[in-house]
């Protein structure tokens, strides 16, 4: 697949009316008439073209190499003849048909006749991201061992400490892939659960979880959190969680560290922080969430891997020692090469935040 979205990419870009010629950077992406927002989306698109030999960077310049433009028609031949065997590939069934939404739509979105939310979120409907998250085996893997990480803890703590009742809070929650492995499990487990707070900036999502989550469940809660911000300014009990879930959500926000000092004043002293992160980048992202605005928000480039906000296992080690949380364990490791890991890690109890406000209603 790669190969073939490679030339989607020169063609769409090429048809659009960047790299007719040698030009500066900036000029090829303003002849192809892409939105500003989408400045940093062509910088790395130009990246990933040198890297495999489409154009040359010559410092601001970018040389287009021999010839490889080919026509829509026959692009799209080679897709639907391979689309049987990705169809066939749990790893590639949701995630083709995702990457085929977008990249029918791309040169609309990239020049603002179209954008990438209605594109990737088709009236309002979670399904198409829904299912990337929620049937790819890799990401149900993930989701399982972050549910095995959490149910082991709570239980380890509720036969230490008799009347032990959890307060959990999950940020970001989105389509609710990780609430879907994690909520059941808890049942099994049997744990008296006192809150699961799913909280997400959109309250779109926040309905479906209550339609798909809530029954049979009265001790989940929902609530609009943006994790950027102080969460007690935003009615979150400061160090009041026992545990906080956060999965692939923590890394698309402007600043890593305010986020995780964020994160740490809603845990009590020695609560757990579960993270479920995506620790590479692969040219799926330019097709997909690079395309929304929020992929692109970070301002601590140094933090992250190259023309992503992801940041690598290392990365993550770095930061949450940076704001105090303690040494990190990985209950995955063996599936580094996957580029995704769960993170689990403790906080000191330390908080640091802005002088408080009152609480929003």
């Amino acid at each position: 697949m790669k190969s073939l979205l490679l030339d989607f990419l020169w063609s769409d870009l090429r048809a659009l009316g960047a790299f007719r010629s040698e030009q500066a950077v900036v000029a090829a992406r303003e002849a192809a008439g892409l939105l500003p927002l989408y400045d940093p989306w062509f910088a790395e698109a130009v990246r990933v073209l040198a890297l495999d030999g489409y154009l040359e960077r010559r410092g601001d310049l970018v040389v287009p190499l021999a010839a490889r433009d080919r026509s829509p028609d026959d692009l799209w031949r080679e897709w639907e003849a391979e689309k049987p065997g990705w169809r066939g590939n749990p790893d590639l069934a949701a995630i083709h048909v995702l990457v085929e939404t977008t990249l029918r739509e791309l040169p609309d979105i990239l020049t603002g006749k179209r954008r990438a939310t209605d594109v990737m979120f088709p009236g309002g409907s979670v399904e198409l991201v829904e299912a990337v998250y929620k049937s790819n085996p890799e990401s149900v893997f993930f989701n399982r061992v972050l549910a095995a990480e959490l149910v082991a803890h709570l239980s380890h703590r509720a036969a230490a400490e008799p009347g032990f009742a959890p307060r959990i809070l999950e940020v970001g929650a989105g389509t609710g892939a990780t609430s879907a492995v994690v909520l059941p499990a808890l049942d099994a487990a049997g744990l008296a659960v006192r809150e699961y707070r799913y909280t997400d900036l959109s309250r779109a999502f926040l309905d479906h979880a209550e339609r798909s989550y809530g029954p049979g469940r009265p001790y989940l809660a929902y609530g609009i959190l943006d994790i950027e911000r102080s969460p007690v300014e935003q009615g979150i009990d400061l160090g009041g969680y026992d545990v906080v879930v956060a999965a692939n959500v923590l890394h698309a926000t402007r600043d890593i560290r305010t986020t995780m000092r964020n994160v740490k004043a809603a845990l009590k002293r020695g609560g757990l922080l579960l993270l479920n992160e995506v620790t590479a980048n692969t040219l799926l992202n330019q097709f997909t969430f690079g395309l929304l605005e929020g992929w692109w928000r970070f301002d601590d480039p140094e933090s992250r891997v190259t023309g992503s906000p992801i940041l690598s296992v290392d990365g993550w080690r770095a930061v949450l020692a940076e704001v105090g949380f303690g040494p990190v364990s990985l209950p995955a490791a063996e599936a580094a090469d996957l580029g995704q890991q769960i993170i689990v890690v403790a906080g000191d109890g330390v908080v640091r935040q802005p002088a408080a406000r009152s609480p929003e209603p």
